[in-house]
């Protein structure tokens, strides 16, 4: 089914296959249907659960340099 680790969300669409493979593992899985649009990507996931960087970069030393 693809899951790597302990509460990892994984997206599947809904076909008879996997109804089966996720009856097998009931109790050690949680389902929710979720609508189309609600669907992220693995790299989605990854974007919404990175933290903040506390800054923001606004020139470079490189640009000061050129100006001289």
């Amino acid at each position: 089914m693809g899951f790597h680790r302990r509460f990892q969300t994984v997206y599947f669409p809904h076909t008879p296959e996997m109804a089966g493979k996720i009856l097998k593992v009931k109790e050690l899985v949680e389902v929710e249907n979720v609508p189309e649009h609600l669907v992220r990507t693995k790299r989605q996931q990854r974007q919404e659960r990175k933290a903040t960087r506390g800054y923001k970069v606004v020139g470079s030393r490189k640009d000061s340099f050129m100006k001289v």
